[in-house]
């Protein structure tokens, strides 16, 4: 082992002084490198030593913009952790003086031999800065002085591209057409790519929350869509990236009201109900508003008012569709008109159910072998076809009926025969009428004849 140990040369101002005697020179460099604020970038702080020269020790002092990087670490690089050497640092913001030392006795070749990390700082708005490296000494192992030289490098910092312009064509349009949006950045998106917010100073253009713009392209396009306004708009939209933003402004005109639609709800109506009417329009009625003709094409099946106002600011407007009572199915048009425009929709008309409302016998009491009077009624006329209403007997053998019988169009009421035949005892019997899903029962008593 060297008799001076595992400690750093000592490097003197008459060592200095001295340093013009050696032919012997070591140069110290630093790699170039690039980072983005707030990242760390790793230089490569190589030392290259001439032929016959093999240094055991050096030092220099490490300079760089404070503005640009927060701090500087050193660690030993290949070359010098080969030769069990360490690096000792004092460090300054924007200067760092390092020691490499270590076993006197072992020199080093030339190549890495310490690598340095520069935190960029988040803040620096730079775009290159430059790291230097002054006072550089080495000494060999027996403790002389080599001379040294040394030369710094530039840092690339990546800076975010910024929103640098947004721009919408037509300016002014006109309810429902759209503007095209541009947004446009200083360079390509980074990794990733880069994701604008937009926001409306009004609810009255609708535009995506987010617009994306892919890693390696620097715009994007999206839709500004206006709604339905009364007058004239004024809307500045917003869009905003890693803190800055970017407005522009565009106008809607209302767009001019056209006929668009009728509708019937329901459009199948039982004959003597009624349906709701709505017209629609492409836009909203302007001042006044809006007054839309009214027809039907059948006025015994379905009527209409003959017209309906749509009001100021609305495109829609209700209107009511009463329907009569059809002994069949029965149709309608209904057409809405307005400018020349026309649109219509079509009326199903149903005849009104028959329900069964009851079944009577007269007289309620007859003797074996007599008849009685019966009698089916409906709630309402029988429609087109008649009625059939179908008869039952709960004792046959006591009271027959025929099988059906049918109420004619347009009457409310059939009548039918019940005929008693021969019994012993006096007989109750249930005489039952069934039409439509529904049931009617009335009852008769056949006695006995003695």
């Amino acid at each position: 082992m060297s008799i001076y140990g595992k400690v750093p040369h000592v490097f003197t101002v008459a060592l200095l002084g001295s340093l013009g005697c050696f032919a012997q020179t070591v140069t110290f460099g630093v790699s170039s490198g690039s980072a983005s604020p707030g990242s760390t970038v790793t230089l490569d702080l190589s030392m290259d030593s001439a032929s016959g020269t093999s240094p055991a020790s050096a030092q220099w002092t490490l300079n760089y913009p404070a503005t640009d990087f927060s701090s500087a670490t050193v660690t030993p690089g290949s070359v010098a952790a080969g030769a069990g050497k360490s690096v000792s640092c004092t460090s300054t913001p924007g200067s760092s003086t390092c020691v490499l030392w270590g076993d006197n006795s072992i020199a080093m070749a030339s190549g890495v031999v310490a690598t340095v990390s520069l935190v960029v700082a988040p803040s620096t708005e730079d775009t290159s800065s430059q790291v230097e490296l002054s006072v550089p000494m080495a000494a060999d192992p027996s403790g002389f002085p080599l001379t040294a030289a040394a030369s710094g490098a530039t840092v690339t910092i990546i800076q975010p591209p910024a929103l640098s312009a947004f721009s919408c064509l037509p300016v002014t349009i006109t309810y429902p057409a759209p503007s095209t949006c541009t947004l446009q950045l200083s360079a390509d998106a980074p990794s990733g790519g880069a994701s604008i917010a937009l926001s409306t100073s009004l609810p009255d253009v609708t535009v995506p929350p987010t617009v994306p713009i892919p890693q390696g392209s620097s715009s994007a396009t999206f839709n500004a869509v206006p709604l339905a306004v009364t007058g004239p708009t004024a809307v500045n939209l917003t869009a905003s990236y890693l803190g800055s933003s970017e407005g522009f402004g565009i106008n809607i005109n209302p767009g001019t009201a056209a006929l668009s639609n009728v509708s019937v709800n329901p459009a199948v109506q039982t004959g003597g109900a009624t349906s709701s009417g709505t017209v629609t329009l492409s836009a909203p009625a302007g001042a006044g508003g809006l007054t839309v003709t009214l027809s039907s094409s059948n006025g015994s099946v379905a009527s209409v008012p003959t017209s309906v106002t749509v009001a100021q600011g609305s495109t829609a407007a209700a209107f009511t569709v009463t329907t009569f009572t059809v002994s069949a199915v029965s149709f309608a048009t209904i057409t809405a008109s307005y400018s020349g425009g026309k649109v219509t929709e079509s009326l199903t008309v149903n005849p009104r159910p028959h329900p069964l409302s009851s079944i009577q016998v007269s007289p309620g009491t007859i003797q074996s072998g007599q008849t009685a009077s019966g009698t089916v009624t409906l709630s309402a006329a029988a429609g087109a076809g008649g009625a059939v209403v179908y008869l039952f007997s709960s004792n046959m053998a006591a009271v027959t009926v025929p099988a059906s019988v049918t109420v004619a169009q347009g009457a409310t009421s059939a009548a039918f025969t019940a005929t008693a035949g021969t019994v012993s005892t006096n007989n109750t019997v249930a005489l039952t009428a069934f039409h439509a899903g529904i049931t009617a029962t009335t009852y008769l008593t056949v006695t006995h004849t003695k």
